[in-house]
């Protein structure tokens, strides 16, 4: 168990693995994209104040060329750049070099009418996409996706990995239908 809210202040790691096709051809730079979903003032009675922090390779300064059908890690630190999109009003913070320590300590350059983003912004989803300003096909995956908050005894790990189970046989699926018409 956690030992709290999954607040900004209380995320010690964050990474995950992505891979990249060759059949792909959007931009060289472009990578999966990571939304951390928030709720600034930790209230999740309250939509109004929601949104996610986004993290792009190619708003953190990162000079790459990629090389295709090989996988890498990005590792989500408190010097990471992210920027913010809100939900209600719908509108994006056009600041991409805010990095995580300063939306924790409350420091991050920002504009009238945003959300308050400090540590005490509860997490309470994750995802990953497309980023902005992509044209072309992008074929990719992502793997091994390791996050852990403070008070957590470990990481929490999804493996995306496809199960080998085998196809059930003829006698298993007779035991599922008695069953549901025993229901």
């Amino acid at each position: 168990g956690v030992a709290g809210p999954l607040t900004l202040s209380s995320l010690q790691s964050l990474t995950y693995d992505w891979y990249r096709d060759s059949s792909s051809t959007a931009t060289s730079n472009l990578n999966p994209a990571l939304r951390l979903y928030v709720d600034a003032d930790g209230d999740l009675g309250a939509a109004t104040d929601r949104g996610y922090l986004i993290y792009e390779i190619t708003n953190n300064g990162v000079p790459f060329v990629l090389t295709t059908n090989q996988w890498f890690t990005d590792s989500i630190t408190s010097s990471t750049n992210l920027w913010l999109r809100q939900f209600t009003p719908g509108q994006t913070l056009n600041i991409y070099n805010n990095s995580l320590g300063q939306y924790i300590n409350g420091t991050y350059a920002t504009q009238s009418g945003f959300l308050n983003i400090s540590g005490n912004t509860v997490i309470y989803g994750l995802s990953f996409g497309i980023g902005s300003g992509w044209t072309g096909t992008y074929a990719s995956a992502i793997d091994n996706v390791s996050i852990r908050f403070a008070g957590m005894a470990e990481n929490t790990t999804w493996n995306f990995e496809t199960a080998t189970d085998p196809v059930p046989e003829p006698s298993t699926f007779a035991l599922l239908f008695v069953g549901l018409a025993a229901l």
